[in-house]
């Protein structure tokens, strides 16, 4: 199973394997949890380049999307029967059916649940679970616009 634990201190994990690979990279992590986070949606290509180097011109953005994915593939391992990516030559997307788990995903579900309905001993019960798994900011690292939105979100729940 795949684990992104980005609450706190960021960790990667891969069948309870640490994948040292991408937590030294700072744009791989970044690149993975936000395309885990956002797995609802196909991500066209050019936006996610432009969007992860930004500086760059279009055609050397692309390419260096394509290298830090194939980059993921490889440290994730391609052989896997379910692949982390579904990916095409205009878009990319996390693989909702893979097996995996990210902790900023549970946090905002459980508390967006415990805090949805009258306080009974379920949601009470809820909200310490939230408690324990916000670890600390999300992803304290990164800087990014999408981050730091996501980081200020989690923080306010």
């Amino acid at each position: 199973m795949l684990v992104l634990r980005l609450l706190g201190a960021v960790e990667f994990r891969l069948n309870d394997r640490p994948l040292t690979v991408i937590e030294r990279s700072p744009l791989l992590a970044e690149l993975l949890a936000y395309l885990a986070l956002n797995s609802r949606r196909a991500h066209p290509r050019p936006v996610l380049a432009a969007q992860f180097w930004p500086n760059l011109p279009e055609a050397q953005a692309r390419r260096y999307l394509n290298t830090h994915l194939w980059r993921l593939n490889h440290t994730l391992g391609s052989a896997k029967t379910t692949p982390y990516f579904r990916s095409d030559k205009q878009t990319v997307q996390f693989n909702l059916e893979c097996e995996h788990w990210l902790d900023a995903a549970e946090f905002d579900r459980v508390s967006k649940q415990a805090s949805a309905g009258p306080q009974t001993v379920e949601n009470v019960a809820q909200l310490e679970r939230a408690v324990r798994l916000y670890q600390g900011d999300f992803m304290s690292g990164c800087f990014s616009d999408w981050c730091l939105q996501l980081r200020e979100r989690l923080r306010e729940q």
